[in-house]
């Protein structure tokens, strides 16, 4: 009878093992089970760490690719922040990159460009920035950040101010082809050579471009320029001139209105010196290029009067005016100050040309 019992308990035993062992093999298989749609989320990883990211020195709104360790595999786990572009870093909204791709070793991130279209319809990048800083990665609750060997440091894109094209006149831009001009803005790179200036379709020579240190590697903030001879032109009407300046495939281009006149020169001139009453030969003769302007100005400082120029156009090298005696005259002994000048385009040629000088005695 004791035999039986013993038999019995071992049996026992026996079949309750196998039953928790099999129980524990269903458990495990459904786990690992391959056709399990529905994996868990990857694990926090236990450390993240920048190693390098390219391109070095990117523009707001390129591409980069971060390199490193412990970035995981979802997209949905990692957030990249940016410094600079035109808002602090805390603000988490607007310095936030786009994450594009994602593996354990590697982040590909757009990073943000904010801007903002003006009451003028030009798009104006947002308040002030940084030029360089930290590179800022979250993978779920670790985070990690760029050292100062690894800093970030922007080229900007391009960017012209409102009224940044001088000379301006009264009414506009005051340009004259084959003169030297400013143009103040961001990103203009570090040498002439790097960027392309176009006015109204023509090519323009960059003469140099100079920068604030301060803002490293963050691009040029003004431009010198010389317009091309073949913008010249005498008009009344204000014209359109459309300033284009484009750098690392991002172009910048800005319209404003002004007047364009080729350089005028005086190199020689017949004016008399001193002219009396009843003298026969009043006329004089201007040399130079571009003789443009249409009006001769005498003046007292006091008195002023005007006469016409002879010949007269953008093509002159020889134009032709007299000494208004009869009006001059009965004002006495005077010495005036003979000055050539447009009416047509006003105080944009500032104070005219000076010719020289004659007194007039009765």
């Amino acid at each position: 009878m004791k035999t039986k019992n013993k038999k019995f308990i071992i049996t026992s035993l026996v079949i309750i093992g196998l039953f928790l062992f099999l129980t524990s093999c269903s458990k495990e298989d459904s786990v690992t089970n391959p056709d399990d749609n529905n994996p868990p989320d990857p694990i926090t990883p236990t450390e993240v760490k920048i190693n390098n990211f390219t391109p070095q020195k990117p523009m707001w709104g390129d591409e980069i690719t971060i390199v490193g360790e412990g970035f995981g595999n979802s997209k949905q786990n990692v957030e990249v922040y940016f410094p600079g572009n035109y808002v602090p870093i805390t603000d988490t909204i607007k310095s936030k990159g786009e994450v594009l791709e994602v593996s354990d070793t590697q982040i590909k991130v757009k990073i943000p460009y904010n801007t903002e279209i003006g009451s003028d319809g030009y798009e104006y990048p947002l308040g002030t920035h940084n030029g360089w800083g930290n590179i800022v990665i979250k993978v779920k609750d670790k985070s990690t950040y760029t050292s100062p060997d690894y800093f970030v440091y922007y080229n900007a894109v391009p960017f012209i101010n409102n009224n940044g094209i001088n000379p301006l006149g009264i009414s506009g831009v005051y340009v004259v082809p084959g003169e030297k001009f400013k143009i103040s803005g961001k990103g203009f790179g570090l040498t002439k050579t790097e960027g392309t200036l176009t006015i109204n379709g023509n090519s323009v020579d960059i003469d140099s471009v100079w920068y604030n240190v301060i803002a490293f590697g963050e691009g040029s903030w003004n431009m010198i320029g010389k317009l091309p001879a073949s913008l010249g032109s005498k008009s009344k009407e204000l014209k359109d001139y459309a300033f284009s300046y484009s750098r690392s495939g991002r172009s910048y281009s800005r319209t404003t209105k002004g007047e364009s006149l080729p350089r005028l020169k005086i190199i020689s001139n017949t004016l008399p010196g001193q002219v009396l009453g009843g003298t026969s030969n009043t006329d004089f003769y201007i040399n130079g290029e571009n003789l443009f302007a249409n009006t001769i100005r005498f003046s007292d400082g006091v008195f002023t009067t005007t006469v016409a120029v002879t010949g007269a156009s953008l093509d002159a090298t020889q134009v032709s005016a007299f000494v208004p005696l009869s009006v001059l005259l009965p004002r006495g002994d005077r010495l005036y100050t003979v000055t050539l000048l447009d009416t047509e385009v006003g105080s944009q040629v500032i104070g005219g040309w000076l010719v020289g000088y004659v007194r007039v005695k009765p």
